[in-house]
C-alpha cells in the first residue's frame, strides 16, 4: 500500500523542504528531531539539514553532532531511507557566527582554486549518501571576488545537473553573489531568505523580484520562517500559498526545525493541488 507522501507526490510535484541545523546534537536531541519529519510527513516532501561546512583548504567537512549512531550525513541519509523525503544537505558558512567558518574568506577562495575537484567531491558525496542535491548558505564574505565565486556556483549547478543533482543557493541580504547572474542560469536554483515575513503584501514584493527575473520559474523556492517575530498567521500564510499556487511557484523551504500548527492545513492543501 502507498505511503500518504507517496500519494502525494504522485499527484504533484511540489515541494517543501524543512531545514533544520543539528551541530552538536545529542542522539537525544537527534531523535526528537526525526519524529517531528516523522509527524511532518504530510506536509513535508523534503529535508535540508545543516550537514556541511567549508574547511580551511577548500574542501567539504560535516559538522560534528554528538552523537554515538550518526554522522551528520549519515542522519541526512536516514531521513529518506526511512521516511522517503528528498535529501538536500545544506553546506553552511556564516563568519558573522561565533565559531561558524572563520576566514571564510580564505576557505572560499580555496575553493576556487580547485573547483574541478571540489565538484567531484560533491557527487562523489551525493552518490554515497543518495542526496538529491544541496542547499548553499553562505555569509559574512568580504574578500572574495563576486564575479568569480557566482561564476562557479553557475558552473557546479550545471556539471551536477546530468546526475540528477540540484544546488538551491540561498540569497538576501549579506549573500556574496551577483543575483542576475545567478538568476539567468537555467541550472541554478533560488531559496530566498528576504521573504521571511509576517506580511502578505512584503512577501509579494520580494518574491516578485525573483519571480520576474530567474530563467526558470521551477527553479524558485520561496523562504519561509517557521518561529520567532516574524511567524505569519493563519490567515496570512494562506493567502502567501495562494499567490505561490497563482503563480506556480512549487517549492517552498522552512527555516527551521519545525511547523505551526495552524499552518498545516495549509501547507496540505498546496501539496495536493
Amino acid at each position: 500500500m502507498l505511503s500518504l507522501l507517496s500519494m502525494i507526490s504522485i499527484v504533484s510535484a511540489k515541494e517543501i523542504v524543512l531545514s533544520a541545523g543539528l551541530k552538536d546534537f545529542t542522539d537525544q536531541q537527534l531523535a526528537e528531531q526525526y519524529q517531528r519529519y516523522e509527524n511532518y510527513l504530510p506536509f513535508i516532501t523534503a529535508s535540508s539539514i545543516l550537514v556541511y561546512e567549508i574547511g580551511l583548504n577548500g574542501t567539504l567537512q560535516h559538522y560534528n553532532i554528538s552523537s554515538k549512531e550518526y554522522t551528520a550525513e549519515t542522519y541526512q541519509q536516514s531521513l529518506k531511507k526511512n521516511l522517503g523525503l528528498k535529501s538536500y544537505p545544506c553546506i553552511f558558512c556564516d563568519s558573522t557566527l561565533n565559531g561558524i567558518c572563520d576566514n571564510i574568506d580564505l576557505r572560499l577562495n580555496n575553493v576556487l582554486k580547485r573547483k574541478e575537484e571540489f565538484i567531484l567531491e560533491s557527487i562523489g558525496l551525493a552518490k554515497k549518501y543518495e542526496y538529491d542535491g544541496y542547499y548553499l548558505d553562505l555569509e559574512g564574505v568580504t574578500n572574495v571576488d563576486q564575479y568569480l565565486l557566482t561564476d562557479f556556483v553557475n558552473q557546479w549547478a550545471t556539471a551536477i545537473a546530468p546526475y540528477h543533482l540540484k544546488l538551491r543557493v540561498w540569497i538576501g541580504p549579506g549573500t556574496p553573489f551577483l543575483l542576475e547572474k545567478l538568476l539567468e542560469n537555467c541550472y541554478t536554483e533560488i531559496a530566498s531568505f528576504d521573504t521571511y515575513t509576517d506580511d502578505y503584501q512584503t512577501f509579494v514584493n520580494q518574491a516578485s523580484k525573483y519571480f520576474n527575473q530567474i530563467c526558470n520559474k521551477s527553479h524558485l523556492s520561496y523562504g519561509l520562517l517557521t518561529y520567532d517575530t516574524t511567524l505569519a498567521t493563519k490567515n496570512t500564510i494562506h493567502d502567501i500559498f495562494e499567490y505561490i499556487t497563482d503563480i506556480d511557484v512549487g517549492s517552498v523551504t522552512f527555516w527551521a526545525s519545525t511547523l505551526p500548527g495552524h499552518w498545516l492545513g495549509t501547507l496540505k492543501t498546496f501539496l495536493s493541488k
